[in-house]
């Protein structure tokens, strides 16, 4: 029979507009997102000292509307070692965390929300974690 969408274009048309977004808007964003990716080596890339900055996951709750993959890559972004994940055969994959500045991230959210036609606001309060500070049970209970 074939399907009933001719293009892929059309399928994310619609799905766009049956969204709530404005389906023209939003798929012109995301074609200039495509050609503005940073092309820069994350490895040797560092943000300038006493620059606030979020993680990848951090950066996507940040603001409403949300920031996906597609928009960050249009930001610079300083690449860190994270630790390792064991895999099943005795070895460890290294992991690697993106770090992006926060004022960046909220800038782009604010152009993201002007040209699709949202509101902007922020979301939830990223307040970076210092690492658990455990004691011995003798000490941290008082009698």
């Amino acid at each position: 029979m074939g399907n009933y969408y001719q293009t892929n274009r059309e399928w994310g048309a619609f799905h766009q507009c049956n969204s709530g977004r404005n389906p023209v808007s939003s798929y012109r964003w995301k074609q200039r997102m495509r050609a503005q990716k940073w092309m820069g080596n994350p490895n040797s890339f560092r943000h300038p000292k006493g620059t606030i900055t979020v993680n990848q996951t951090q950066a996507k709750q940040l603001t409403t509307p949300r920031v996906d993959d597609l928009d960050l890559k249009t930001l610079p972004y300083s690449a860190r070692p994270a630790g390792t994940k064991p895999l099943g055969n005795g070895r460890e994959m290294p992991l690697t965390a993106f770090d992006y500045s926060r004022q960046a991230v909220i800038d782009l959210a604010k152009r993201k929300a002007e040209a699709i036609g949202e509101e902007f606001s922020m979301g939830r309060r990223i307040i970076p974690r210092s690492p658990r500070k455990r004691g011995s049970p003798s000490t941290s209970r008082e009698a």
